[in-house]
């Protein structure tokens, strides 16, 4: 399966980190490295499955290998990892053994709250 990285931002640096989180209210963050089997099978899977169900998520990948700096500094000392952002703040993280619904369901709820206007909140609102 070709991996589409089109609305995928590539870290490498702490402050390209900032910008992102500073810009969108949503981001998952998946840590790698070049010769780790699972992270190559997992990401598109990941990627997919919650792209279609999460369509404002922002992606961003960090390569452990090629920036153990910022890989450090985010505390990530298992691979894969994906830590997830909501509004600049870490909310979840993941390392290792985890499953694309347990990520999925730790995105759910904080997702609603933070793009789901239904029609109560939008009287609200006007009221």
């Amino acid at each position: 399966m070709p991996e589409d990285t089109s609305a995928v931002v590539q870290l490498s640096s702490e402050a390209a980190l900032a910008a992102l989180l500073a810009t969108h209210p949503a981001v998952l963050v998946y840590a790698h490295a070049p010769d780790c089997g699972v992270c190559h099978v997992l990401w598109p899977r990941l990627h997919a499955a919650l792209g279609n169900a999460y369509p404002r998520l922002t992606f961003a990948r960090i390569d452990a290998a090629s920036s153990p700096g910022l890989a450090a500094r985010l505390m990530v000392h298992a691979i894969p990892a994906v830590i997830l952002y909501f509004e600049g703040r870490e909310h979840h993280r993941f390392a290792q053994a985890f499953g694309i619904n347990e990520i999925g369901a730790a995105i759910g709820r904080p997702y609603q709250l933070l793009f789901d206007n239904g029609p109560d909140d939008d009287q609200r609102a006007v009221e």
